[in-house]
């Protein structure tokens, strides 16, 4: 029984199927009708392709200028160049890029409608004239420039990827010609590598860098001349040379000082005992006694003598009374009397001054001119020990401006120093800028690849067939499920003008009764 049913089940659905047998292979004949259309008849895409190798340049492993010129340390660390290879991808899929690319190839040329871009290989250009009027017809909804719409076209058909821990990027670029592509393709290329050259370097940098050099270098000569001014005013070449000098001067002097004082301790002592010995040594001493005749007394005997020759004389011619004959005679007695008196030789003493005495004396007078001199050294030494103090004193307040005024010239010194070699940085910048030195290498100039990628044969073909089979079995089902609501009472008097009279039910309920 079961298989009775079955067979009577397909029989129906067969019959079913045969019924709609036109409808079947009219929607066949189309799909494959539309497919050969697409491969006939479908605008083609052709691509072109292109790899640049960012090698490791100048960019890669150096900071702008600008970036280190606040003498700050910039710490950059990165284990890989990853994020290099992302920047790059970002800058080519930019819309920026793609505004270059139009603005330098025209808008026409980019969207296909110039000589210069104009595919030459159509084959159904009439239909293709009528379906761009369809487009254009479309576009008039929300219309846009054909430089808006050129920079479209660049982002949609432009696919850049690069491969993990590779240093290659590969672009690609569908056109409607592969003149087109190509042309298209190069012209992006040269624009990324004007835009990588000047995204890493700043604008302006360099007569920034010149600006400051030249004013860093007058600031620079302002100080300098004023630390010289007034290192002369002191009188100095540097303050640690000065200090220096002055110190050893200070110890020479404080040395000097104590050694007179000493000195002048010791004189003081040898003078004192010196003093001392002297009061007890004698000024004079005897040194010679000496027997010899007495003058006095021979004077008196000559003078008794002639007293004598004068009496014998009055004698003879006076009377011996006479007054001077008498008082002649007394003479004569009183010098016998005082010549008896006399000795007729004298010891006569002779003194001179002590030697020791003297040596002492002249000791302590030199103890004394010593002392003197060694006083007035003492004087000498403690001012210059004040004006070495007070130069030291002057020096220490110098000290503070001088090295304020070196601190000043060496902050401007050492960022004269660092703008110059960000000048020359900036520079040598320049110069690979203008030079179009970068390191952006065309690994592989865009290419010009005549068979085209779009639309593709196989994948129409595949997609024909899997659309053919799919859509024949739902269409079956549907013409089998419509087939039998149509087969009512109504839907058949309505089709044949025919009154049914009655109904037999289905084969398959039949058959399970």
């Amino acid at each position: 029984m079961i298989a009775d049913s079955l067979t009577v089940d397909s029989q129906e659905v067969v019959g079913k199927l045969w019924r709609a047998k036109w409808k079947l292979l009219a929607f066949q004949v189309m799909v494959a009708i539309a497919c050969l259309s697409v491969i006939l008849f479908w605008p083609r895409g052709y691509l072109s392709e292109a790899r640049i190798f960012l090698q490791l340049g100048k960019e890669s492993v150096a900071l702008d200028p600008t970036a280190t010129s606040s003498g700050s340390m910039v710490n950059v660390q990165s284990s890989t160049r990853e994020d290099e290879i992302i920047t790059a991808l970002d800058i080519l899929q930019s819309r920026e890029l793609a505004s270059k690319v139009v603005d330098s190839l025209t808008p026409e040329i980019v969207l296909g409608q110039s000589a210069d871009g104009e595919s030459t290989g159509g084959i159904a250009a009439s239909l293709k004239g009528i379906l761009n009027q369809a487009v254009d017809v479309v576009r008039q909804i929300d219309p846009l420039s054909d430089r808006e719409r050129a920079i479209i076209s660049i982002e949609k058909n432009l696919k850049v990827t690069a491969e993990r821990k590779s240093e290659v990027v590969v672009l690609k670029f569908e056109a409607k010609s592969p003149q087109l592509a190509q042309m298209i393709l190069a012209t992006l290329v040269e624009s990324y590598k004007e835009e990588h050259m000047r995204i890493h370097r700043t604008d302006g940098s360099q007569k920034f860098f010149s600006e400051q050099q030249a004013v860093l270098s007058k600031e620079l000569d302002e100080i300098n001349e004023r630390l010289r001014l007034e290192k002369n005013r002191m009188g100095l070449a540097s303050i640690s040379g000065q200090r220096d000098l002055l110190e050893v001067r200070n110890k020479d002097v404080s040395l000097s000082f104590a050694e007179t004082e000493r000195a002048r301790a010791s004189v003081n002592a040898r003078i004192e005992k010196l003093t001392e010995d002297l009061t007890h040594v004698p000024e004079r001493i005897n040194s010679t006694e000496v027997v010899k005749p007495n003058s006095a007394t021979d004077m008196q005997a000559q003078q008794l003598y002639t007293l004598q020759l004068q009496a014998t004389e009055y004698e003879t011619k006076y009377q011996s009374d006479h007054p001077k004959l008498i008082a002649i005679r007394k003479q004569v007695k009183e010098a016998e009397e005082n010549y008896l008196k006399k000795e007729s030789k004298s010891q006569e003493v002779t003194d001179d001054i002590n030697p020791i005495h003297r040596d002492l004396t002249l000791d302590l007078l030199k103890s004394e001119s010593e002392r003197a001199g060694i006083e007035a050294k003492l004087n000498d030494l403690a001012l210059q020990r004040e004006s070495v103090l007070e130069q030291l004193k002057q020096l220490n307040q110098f000290e503070i401006l001088i090295t304020d005024l070196e601190r000043e010239r060496n902050v401007r010194e050492a960022k004269y120093v660092s703008y110059t070699n960000s000048l020359e940085e900036a520079r040598l910048n320049k110069e690979l800028e203008v030079s179009r030195i970068s390191s952006v290498v065309t690994a592989q100039e865009a290419t010009l690849q005549e068979r085209p990628v779009t639309p593709s044969k196989v994948m129409v073909v595949l997609f024909g067939a899997g659309l053919l089979f799919a859509g024949t079995l739902f269409l079956a089902f549907v013409f089998v499920k419509l087939d039998d609501r149509l087969m009512t009472p109504e839907s058949v008097r309505r089709n044949t003008g025919l009154e049914v009279l009655c109904t037999l039910p289905k084969l398959k309920q039949l058959s399970r009764s």
